[in-house]
């Protein structure tokens, strides 16, 4: 069974009926309930002889990255400000001998060459977590957004540029709300700052700038929407969407899943892309992207629910919740789905001089330290 939520509220004027859907409760199994079946997920790396470099490893993402690797035994290069805990991973103590704990701080240039050196990729899920009013007991997770989106990021791409490491993933944030709104503080979708947005927004265009006469090495950006845990859906029921139009959920795992995957394919080699459960989907503006679904020749209901109510109309919320997603919801025309991997991978597009970004300069608000920001929505890391 898979825990979905749509997060659409449908009041259409336009519509020949209307209703609501009411957000649904998560109530997600433990990551250690969902293992990985006897077939792999990933592609199989074993014999690569050189580490997957993992940026941010004690991060939820990071050890779900780490997990998958080990599991899968590929030697890995585990990075973050304090040793890696492996009684959290939950692996099997065989795996184990594939991680090596690393602990440097990633701000300071002269850490960074060693660990990069020698990587067959990296991976960077570093997220700094900022000190507000419930982190008051919390003074060691006091960190800008900069330094680590900004200044430590930029210390891995040039390392790598440098030791010709032939892909660097960044995960980044799908957070266009941000922009949208100047007065925002947390993005609608993202659940992520618009600090957070605009510093990973910043580190986007610095690693497109660092590898633009660079030809022999590649780079791929990750954004995802609101992360959850304890799915392990695979690649047919995630959504790629190049248009910055929509995001959804996608959960730790997957995340890691498609980090992974992205390395070795050469289709995702100097791309941008934004990855969801397609039956998360959620357009930043509902009117707008409407509008550009409908132009396409979709129908209200088919924009809405999917290909197969192409002719019909649902006749409850309830049949909507029960069948599978087909197609695409709020279809642009840049969305990319597939069975596997490589089939969702495929027809992904390269980024070109200005790939729908975000302006992270004329929107720009710094929060107030002693802003409570917990009363607007919870904030998630990655």
């Amino acid at each position: 069974m898979h825990y979905t939520k749509l997060l659409l509220s449908l009041t259409l004027i336009t519509y020949s009926y209307s209703f609501s859907i009411n957000t649904f409760t998560f109530n997600l199994n433990r990551r250690e309930l969902l293992q990985i079946s006897g077939v792999s997920l990933i592609p199989s790396f074993s014999s690569q002889s050189k580490p997957i470099c993992v940026i941010g490893a004690n991060g939820e993402s990071g050890r779900e990255c780490i997990k998958l690797l080990a599991e899968n035994k590929t030697k890995i290069r585990a990075v973050s400000r304090k040793p890696i805990n492996f009684k959290e991973l939950g692996l099997d103590t065989e795996f184990e001998k594939y991680i090596e704990s690393i602990q440097i701080d990633i701000k300071e240039k002269s850490n960074i060459n060693d660990i990069i050196k020698g990587s067959s990729s990296v991976i960077f899920l570093a997220n700094a977590k900022k000190k507000y009013r419930y982190f008051k007991n919390d003074a060691e997770q006091f960190q800008n957004y900069e330094d680590i989106d900004i200044l430590a990021l930029k210390n891995i791409a040039e390392s790598c540029i440098s030791n010709n490491i032939p892909r660097l993933v960044y995960v980044s944030g799908s957070c266009k709300s941000c922009a949208a709104d100047p007065t925002s503080q947390i993005d609608k979708i993202c659940g992520i700052e618009c600090d957070n947005c605009r510093s990973k927004q910043s580190g986007e265009n610095i690693i497109r700038d660092l590898y633009k006469d660079v030809n022999h090495i590649d780079y791929t950006i990750v954004r995802i929407g609101y992360l959850i845990n304890g799915e392990n859906r695979g690649a047919k029921e995630i959504e790629i969407n190049q248009d910055f139009t929509k995001s959804g959920m996608i959960s730790r795992t997957d995340l890691a899943n498609i980090c992974i995957n992205s390395i070795y394919n050469k289709q995702t080699a100097r791309t941008t892309f934004e990855a969801y459960y397609r039956d998360t989907t959620q357009p930043y503006d509902v009117r707008d992207s409407l509008q550009m679904c409908t132009n396409m020749g979709k129908s209200i209901e088919e924009c809405f629910f999917g290909s197969e109510y192409k002719d019909k109309k649902p006749e409850s919320m309830e049949e909507v919740r029960k069948k599978p997603i087909k197609g695409s919801l709020f279809t642009t025309g840049h969305e990319f789905q597939g069975e596997n991997w490589n089939d969702l991978f495929q027809d992904i597009k390269k980024d070109n001089n200005n790939p729908f970004l975000i302006d992270d300069k004329n929107n720009e608000k710094t929060l107030d330290e002693n802003d409570n920001l917990e009363d607007i929505m919870p904030i998630q890391t990655i």
